[in-house]
């Protein structure tokens, strides 16, 4: 039942997508692939296509309308201090104009909560805001400390994370297992020890290589055609917004840049950080010899090549080399070693975000990536 807060924003709710501005509703009544309802929603298109503002007036109108709560994720603490005001400056305006919307500390540091309310008269003195608690605010970097105070937050009922893929390549150390640490502090509560607490994943095309598709066996199987996927527990959309295409094209500042790589990415649905970007045959097969890969029978050297300070898988083997990896299961054979973990792939997958892993053909990338995530 909504309180009485809730029923005197309704007038303000003028929350409705209509084209061409992007609409999640598909996305969210989607099935994952046990025909169960998903808990991680993951929404990626070009840029400037509304996801951000969809996401954001749903989560508000659904506060309006039945009381939910919700987390509002950063990566970093620094990006909680004014999110308040990122969060609803933009939806404030379009979708509840006469609403406001303030931040408050719960936890120095380490979480705040949201505050909405009939935007007051400041040149009236006597007119003070009075807010009601809509939302959170945490950081990923705070992990540790949500722990101990998750209770605060007992009657969340979504987390939402935008821009969830790095432009920099920068992740948290870790940074899946934060994020699963915090969804399951936030999980118990109100009586339950784990509700159902779904996550909002929303960024723009940046990265095929993030460690959330790493995670999801997204990584492998995502392809550019691809308009909607389904996995265990989470469902995806790869959308690509025409209008906001036509936008950056018309832009004259977009024209400057044209040939720019950032620029495709709001043109066209295409990734910033593209696969091919990392390939390069010319690179010189001298430096330190790490180890021998073996994949679908072939054989692949790992190589740190100092000068350049980037690790390169080639085609080019050392017979003398003893250490040999199969990369997945399936590559065992007569003196390969297979490990699922292992101190080698976290390293290529902590230089693959940094653009320091290179390849000089596209076998040899897709022999290295197998090895990474132990499958093909």
């Amino acid at each position: 039942m909504k309180g009485k807060c809730y029923i005197m924003f309704e007038q303000y709710d003028n929350f409705k997508t209509t084209p061409p501005y992007y609409n999640g509703d598909r996305l969210l009544n989607m099935l994952d692939l046990q025909a169960a309802r998903p808990e991680i929603y993951i929404s990626t298109s070009n840029r400037s296509a509304g996801k951000t503002t969809f996401f954001n007036g749903f989560a508000v109108h659904d506060f309006i309308t039945n009381g939910n709560k919700f987390v509002l994720l950063y990566r970093n603490k620094y990006e909680t201090e004014n999110a308040s005001e990122s969060f609803f400056k933009e939806i404030g305006t379009i979708f509840f104009h006469g609403l406001s919307m303030i931040q408050e500390t719960l936890v120095k540091n380490v979480c705040y909560r949201l505050l909405i309310g009939e935007t007051v008269d400041i040149d009236d003195p006597d007119d003070a805001f009075c807010g009601t608690c809509c939302g959170y605010v945490i950081s990923l970097s705070a992990a540790e400390q949500i722990k101990r105070c998750s209770h605060l937050m007992s009657d969340a009922t979504k987390i939402i994370f935008d821009e969830f893929q790095s432009e920099k390549g920068t992740y948290l150390k870790n940074e899946i297992s934060l994020l699963m640490s915090i969804h399951d502090s936030l999980a118990r509560g109100n009586g339950e020890q784990a509700k159902y607490l779904p996550l909002y994943l929303i960024g723009n095309l940046i990265d095929i290589y993030n460690p959330y598709y790493e995670s999801l066996g997204i990584t492998q199987r995502l392809t550019p055609d691809c308009n909607y996927m389904r996995g265990n527990g989470w469902v995806l959309e790869q959308g690509f917004n025409a209008a906001a295409s036509e936008a950056h094209e018309k832009s004259a500042f977009h024209r400057a840049f044209a040939s720019e790589s950032y620029t495709s990415t709001s043109k066209a649905k295409e990734y910033l950080i593209k696969d091919s970007q990392f390939i390069d045959k010319n690179i010189p097969n001298r430096g330190l010899y790490i180890a021998t890969i073996h994949f679908n029978s072939v054989d692949y050297a790992i190589r740190y090549i100092e000068e350049y300070n980037i690790y390169y898988i080639s085609t080019k083997i050392d017979p003398s080399k003893k250490i040999k990896f199969a990369a997945t299961e399936n590559d065992i054979c007569a003196n390969t070693s297979f490990f699922r973990k292992h101190t080698l792939k976290d390293r290529l997958r902590e230089v693959l975000h940094g653009g320091q892993l290179w390849f000089d053909c596209r076998k040899s990338q897709t022999a290295g990536l197998a090895f990474i995530y132990g499958r093909a």
